[in-house]
């Protein structure tokens, strides 16, 4: 009785886990995507320059992390400033 409530649980488990790394895909066979990814590389690399300003704000956790991908795109793209700001904790009365 005991192994085939555990050869039951197995079997759940192992469904649910194909069940999740299938919803994880994205759908499109790989010939596919890989010519949709090349030819838009190509483009992007052919695209004119980024510009503009994008003010961003989240967690103090995350800050840290947010200013440095701001930063290293900053550096990668001359033309875009980023603000990075801390949001305060909403502190419910």
């Amino acid at each position: 009785m005991k192994k085939k409530s555990l050869l039951t649980i197995g079997l759940f488990l192992v469904l649910a886990f194909t069940l999740i790394l299938g919803a994880c895909g994205n759908g499109s066979s790989s010939g596919s995507s890989s010519k949709s990814s090349s030819s838009s590389k190509s483009s992007a690399s052919s695209s004119a320059p980024l510009s503009g300003k994008l003010t961003i704000g989240g967690s103090t956790a995350l800050q840290p992390l947010a200013a440095q991908a701001a930063k290293e795109f900053m550096d990668k793209n001359p033309n875009v400033q980023i603000d990075v700001q801390r949001a305060a904790a909403a502190v419910p009365d």
